[in-house]
């Protein structure tokens, strides 16, 4: 990871990346109100919850990496990834806009990390397995479990993550998704699969907090 950056106090870099948060949090909330009102959608319901968590995913994003070009990145993707969580549980949707923010600004850090063809390569093989672990399991189960916004957001996970990182969210989310399928099959019944997207996007957060390889 670049040194370049601001050096601040901890404390100080989580108050700055908590007020970019809450700023960037408030405008993806716009955003996915107007991606919603686009599809003839209504806008997810429970903002100030994801406002909240925007604004906790920003001051942990600096307090972990300081105002360096990661850590100012890692405060973008936290917000966008909680908006594609909170539009895919409203609407079994991924807007296309946000994967495509989630690689550039993706591809944008791995420029400075100075690790491009390790980026790319790992987000678009990424996608093509998932793609067609998606169809194998479309054949077996008789309807489609992971959507084509799946793979998609995946090209933006892998450039963030790496091969190893990959990896990892793929397994974790997997479990995941499974755990909470089979609980609320238990609880309720399930008419259809849960969404893979949020599991992805929650572990690949994760993994990027705790400062998992290549950073």
């Amino acid at each position: 990871m670049s040194d370049i950056g601001l050096a601040l106090d901890p404390a100080l870099a989580a108050l700055a990346g908590a007020l970019l948060g809450l700023i960037a949090g408030y405008g993806a909330l716009r955003a996915n109100a107007l991606f919603a009102r686009r599809r003839d959608l209504a806008p997810p319901r429970f903002g100030a919850l994801w406002l909240g968590l925007a604004v906790l995913c920003g001051a942990g994003a600096l307090w972990r990496f300081g105002m360096t070009p990661h850590g100012l990145a890692l405060v973008l993707f936290g917000v966008i990834a909680l908006a594609i969580v909170g539009f895919d549980f409203a609407h079994r949707r991924i807007p296309n806009e946000w994967s495509a923010a989630i690689a550039v600004i993706g591809l944008l850090d791995a420029v400075v990390a100075g690790r491009v063809v390790e980026a790319l390569a790992t987000g678009i093989i990424g996608a093509l397995l998932l793609f067609a672990f998606g169809r194998l399991y479309g054949m077996i189960r008789g309807r489609e479990g992971i959507g084509f916004g799946d793979v998609k957001l995946v090209v933006g996970l892998g450039i963030w993550l790496g091969p190893q990182g990959l990896i990892w969210c793929f397994l974790i989310a997997s479990i995941a998704t499974a755990v909470i399928g089979g609980l609320v099959l238990v609880l309720r019944g399930l008419a259809d699969d849960p969404p893979f997207g949020p599991a992805l996007l929650l572990v690949t957060l994760a993994l990027l907090l705790a400062g998992l390889p290549p950073y």
